[in-house]
């Protein structure tokens, strides 16, 4: 359904998509805050042991909802340049990140705001551009570690934020931690190629495996499983090429391949396959490559026929 929504890189319907995400994004968030500072009775609602959750049920799912408005954001201000009300938004979104204290979140905003910068790099027309890329790059990283510091000096934040830094958690390790829970799901898989269907592992065992491609195995079998591994893998080499292709729509094909992109490295150590903006980046990615490819064969044929019109001339 995105797919065919954006198939055609309708500037309207992907103007509409910004503003929608950015205010349900600054919704969350206020929503968050409203939790982590308690600002009014009952707004512990909008946390999930101490960690902001806002209006998801994890915390672990509403920070990466967060990371596509973030890389709008941050395209728009190094392609179009400074402005007060983006960068205002930007921070106000980065700090709910920051505080669902998620490291899988952390880490794919990372992973996605890397591959944006490096793509606009790679793509800038100019040398000028190319220029303000780098020089926004290091302002933002210089900026965000401002940000941290100031939040850290929050008694509040400080200790959870400190603890959540840790590599290693205790429920990752021992009997019944998610590296444990991960050994068991494989053998699992290996004995069952036409997998258990849905919630049968957790029903049998108690457990969950914590990565969504032993995730498809496991409900799916070995077909299916290889089948969504197949999909995300065939997502991210055909998207890469489309976002390379200059295009009206490229800074939203950038900013939704990146997010995808660490999405995807993410879903190893968490199931985002029932996660709705993880399906809005995948069919946003296959939508606008589509329209990327078709403007680029619609480009290349124009070329031929006014070859062609001018051979007999010459």
């Amino acid at each position: 359904m995105f797919a065919c929504l954006f198939r055609d890189g309708d500037p309207v319907r992907l103007l509409i998509l910004r503003r929608a995400y950015i205010i349900a994004a600054l919704i969350a968030t206020a929503a968050g805050y409203s939790g982590f500072f308690h600002l009014f009775n009952g707004s512990d609602i909008f946390l999930f042991n101490d960690r902001v959750s806002a209006t998801f049920k994890d915390p672990n799912v509403y920070g990466p909802f967060l990371i596509f408005p973030l890389l709008l954001l941050l395209i728009s201000l190094m392609t179009r340049g400074m402005r007060l009300g983006s960068l205002a938004i930007m921070g106000f979104l980065f700090g709910g990140l920051l505080l669902s204290f998620s490291r899988g979140a952390w880490v794919h905003f990372a992973v996605s705001a890397a591959a944006a910068v490096m793509l606009l790099f790679a793509t800038a027309p100019d040398a000028r551009l190319r220029r303000r890329i780098l020089l926004f790059s290091i302002g933002a990283l210089l900026t965000m570690v401002l940000l941290v510091i100031v939040l850290t000096l929050l008694p509040s934040v400080h200790d959870l934020l400190v603890e959540r830094a840790k590599v290693i958690q205790p429920y990752d390790v021992g009997p019944g931690g998610r590296f444990w829970e991960q050994r068991l799901a494989l053998g699992v898989i290996l004995d069952h190629p036409n997998g258990l269907g849905p919630f049968e592992f957790f029903r049998r065992y108690g457990t969950q495996q914590h990565d969504v491609y032993m995730q498809g195995f496991l409900v799916y079998g070995w077909t299916g499983g290889a089948a969504y591994f197949t999909l995300v893998l065939v997502t991210l080499v055909t998207g890469l090429r489309a976002a390379l292709i200059s295009t009206p729509w490229q800074a939203y094909l950038i900013a939704a391949y990146a997010a995808f992109l660490g999405e995807s490295f993410e879903g190893f150590i968490v199931d985002t396959d029932h996660w709705r903006h993880f399906f809005l980046l995948l069919g946003l990615t296959w939508g606008l490559t589509a329209a990327s490819l078709n403007l680029q064969a619609q480009e290349q044929r124009l070329i031929l026929r006014g070859g062609e019109a001018l051979l007999p001339i010459s």
